[in-house]
């Protein structure tokens, strides 16, 4: 699976990749700002499948990301989307439910094992929307 960390904490950003290069499917590339993944996704010709997103990057929530990944080009949309996050638990909560997100890993809980779940349910949800557009297109066709 293809995956893109977008993180700005270059220590978190190490852990987790770290975490999902243990397995030899992963292929794992880090970003620190949303421009320079951007840019990777438009150049290359095999692009992330899940987007492993902090949630406060540069000073800022990532909620405009996200709607920004999910509203661009065909390509970027199919992405899954992990947010990550250390704020306080209230707020995290908040975010899970509102933000068009697949998963949520808290990092102060996260374990190896969390974020290859997280990964597996973004990938699988992203998959499913895919699909969904795909059968819309085809019915449009008809």
């Amino acid at each position: 699976m293809r995956i893109a960390i977008l993180e700005d904490d270059p220590l978190h950003s190490e852990l987790l990749k770290r975490w999902l290069t243990r397995s030899a499917t992963n292929q794992v590339l880090c970003f620190r700002t949303f421009t320079e993944l951007m840019s990777f996704c438009e150049q290359a010709s095999h692009i992330p499948c899940v987007i492993i997103l902090d949630a406060y990057l540069d000073g800022k929530m990532s909620d405009g990301l996200i709607k920004d990944i999910r509203k661009s080009a065909k390509n970027f949309r199919d992405f899954g989307i992990v947010l990550t996050s250390s704020l306080p638990e209230t707020h995290n909560l908040e975010i899970a439910s509102t933000w068009d997100i697949d998963a949520f890993l808290d990092k102060d809980q996260a374990t190896a094992v969390a974020l290859e779940i997280s990964v597996t349910l973004a990938h699988r949800a992203a998959k499913l929307r895919s699909e969904r557009s795909d059968a819309l297109k085809r019915r449009d066709q008809r």
